[in-house]
């Protein structure tokens, strides 16, 4: 997840019982916490809206791709 307000962190993607290919991404709730009280807000709810999500991301030093 990567966003201007929440940073940078990890997660997977998981499947339901129902095996109907609806994605959920599973991620530490620090992650999301942008003012870090303990509570998901509305606003924190609606910023993940804009998260950008990328997999198989690799970073060399001193270069992002």
């Amino acid at each position: 997840i990567s966003s201007t307000r929440v940073g940078f962190c990890t997660g997977t993607l998981i499947n339901n019982e129902a095996n109907n290919g609806r994605p959920y991404f599973l991620t530490a709730f620090h992650c999301v916490d942008i003012n870090k009280n303990n509570v998901l807000e509305q606003s924190e709810i609606d910023a993940l809206a804009s998260a950008v999500f990328q997999f198989q991301f690799w970073r060399r030093y001193g270069v992002y791709q």
